[in-house]
């Protein structure tokens, strides 16, 4: 194969991480700006707020009613003093203060970390001062950043030869499926079922002149599969590698 210049093509994105990503993201926004708004009421003659560093306290703390009832007591003059002055413990100190009731702030918390452990949020939202701005949004350029992320091209030009090939099977189906063919990814015999997915086409099959005058079902589209070259072994790379050449 000759040596040329080689460009990038881009194979696709795998919008269903990304739609999942963007998803949680804005969620743990809006659970985190709740939080936020429920913190200020109990903290509000101390205006103590709520931010990127405390949502670090809250994520590493095993004992969230502790955590709230030392804050209290760090910002509340005379007990601060107590507690500086080392003559009483601060379990002892928490355990004779008559503390507000912070029950509806520890149960949000609460489940707002149950959430944050089952989606795998935690190592992401100690970056979370990047979404801080007086209160925490979601930033275009994350948004642009996750699009980024689980978007994928061609690494060399073997990759490239190989996207054409897959481009080419795709565009004949398609050009078939036009016409009111229904051929899906899975109709397809290995590895290209590996190597395409199926998504959805243009025109519905009652737009076509296929008899089906009545049905709202779009044609299937067949398009390379994001993650087409993911992995050591991929039989249509050696393939192409072993038997492409460029006169």
């Amino acid at each position: 194969m000759k040596t040329e210049k080689f460009t990038p093509q881009l194979i696709g994105r795998n919008y269903e991480t990304i739609e999942k990503d963007t998803d949680n993201w804005q969620y743990a926004i809006q659970q985190l700006n709740s939080i936020a708004r429920e913190w200020e009421k109990q903290f509000t003659e101390f205006d103590v707020k709520f931010n990127p560093d405390r949502v670090a306290e809250i994520l590493t703390t095993k004992d969230i009613g502790y955590l709230l009832k030392s804050i209290f007591i760090e910002n509340e003059p005379e007990l601060a003093k107590l507690a500086a002055s080392n003559r009483i413990k601060r379990a002892k100190l928490i355990e004779i203060t008559d503390f507000p009731d912070f029950d509806s702030l520890k149960n949000e918390i609460s489940s707002f970390k149950i959430w944050v452990e089952r989606n795998r949020m935690e190592g992401p939202l100690y970056k979370v001062e990047s979404f801080w701005d007086g209160n925490f949004v979601f930033p275009d350029e994350m948004k642009t950043t996750i699009t980024g992320n689980h978007t994928y091209y061609t690494r060399n030009e073997t990759e490239n030869e190989a996207l054409g090939i897959v481009k080419d099977v795709c565009n004949a189906f398609n050009r078939f499926n036009e016409l009111g063919g229904n051929v899906t990814a899975r109709d397809l015999p290995r590895p290209f079922e590996n190597y395409i997915t199926t998504t959805k086409g243009e025109k519905t099959f009652g737009e076509l002149n296929s008899g089906a005058s009545e049905s709202r079902y779009y044609i299937p589209k067949l398009i390379p599969h994001w993650g087409l070259f993911k992995g050591d072994k991929n039989t249509l790379l050696q393939l192409v590698a072993t038997n492409y050449f460029i006169d």
